[in-house]
């Protein structure tokens, strides 16, 4: 999400379903590794934004999980 005021944060916010035998720290893992391999932070940069937030977050059913980095 970019902010319309670029002295303000942007959001990349990556969202994973928990897969059965796997756990909620290798879910989250995932999905802030997911977003380390996208290019969403250089277009972000590219956009003018210099603060930024990355979150995960993993889903189970009704229970949610968020990290960020």
């Amino acid at each position: 999400m970019t902010p319309k005021d670029k002295n303000k944060p942007g959001f990349i916010i990556e969202m994973e379903k928990i897969r059965p035998h796997e756990t909620t720290e290798t879910a989250i893992e995932a999905a802030l590794l997911q977003n380390e391999d996208r290019q969403d932070e250089a277009t972000l940069r590219q956009q003018g934004c210099t603060d930024i937030m990355k979150v995960a977050v993993t889903l189970d059913g009704k229970r949610v999980w968020a990290k960020t980095k």
